[in-house]
Order: structure tokens, then sequence, then C-alpha cells
């Protein structure tokens, strides 16, 4: 009869992270996913908090038929100045609704731009002041 060794292992201690050490894993998981598409929009509205998808004020009176006109892309609830409802329009299409928008809540006061992709700093700062 043949007798063949065992190797015993020994248990491991595993350590655990810690509450921080999974807070700040996760938070860099966010700033990870974070596009380049949205640090102008933070630096326009001087915020970095931003919710997606927001219902516009008012919008869903002024355009009742049309509900791409009822939703911003960001909405910005503590940028500098007050709530910021901002769009990126990607083809011409989505570009003339955003301008169709832009004048009509403009008009009813809301705080709202559109950023296509050639704008850079001024000019989004101009589309927002209203000059």
């Amino acid at each position: 009869m043949k007798t063949t060794k065992v190797k015993v292992l020994k248990p491991q201690t595993i350590e655990l992270p810690t509450e921080e050490q999974q807070q700040a894993k996760r938070l860099n998981s966010l700033q990870a996913r974070r596009t380049l598409s949205t640090l102008l929009p933070d630096k326009l509205a001087n915020s970095t908090f931003w919710v997606r998808n927001q219902m516009v004020p008012h919008a869903q009176k002024l355009f009742p038929l049309e509900w791409r006109m009822q939703y911003a892309e960001l909405f910005y609830p503590h940028a500098e100045g007050g709530p910021l409802y901002i769009d990126m329009p990607k083809t011409e299409w989505d570009l003339e609704l955003c301008k169709r928008k832009y004048q009509t809540l403009r008009d009813s006061g809301v705080r709202y731009v559109y950023l296509y992709q050639q704008v850079d700093e001024n000019e989004a700062r101009q589309l927002l002041e209203g000059a």
C-alpha cells in the first residue's frame, strides 16, 4: 500500500476592507465613470452635483405635445446663480429643438442653456447670460 503525503493548509486570516476603504473605492468608481461631456457643464454651473433627465418647470404647459421639449439632460439644482437646466444636442435635429426650447424657456424665466459639440466655455457663458 502506497501512502501519500497530505499537505495541511493553515487557515488564513482575511482582512475585510474598512468602511472608509469601501467608500473610497466607490467614489473612485464613480469618478472613473464620469465622462468629459459633464466637465463643461460642471464648470458652467460651478457645481458637480447634477441630476439626469429632469423635467423642466412649466415645460409641460409650454410644450404639451412634445415630450422631448419637457425634459433636460442635466439639471444642476445647486448651480451658481440658481437652478440650471442643460441639454447637449448631438444631431442637427436636436440642435433645432434646443434652440426653440431655449427661446421659450428664457421668456418664461427658466435658466436653460444648450451646449452643442463645438461650443467652448466662453460661448456657453454668453448663451447662459442671454447675450
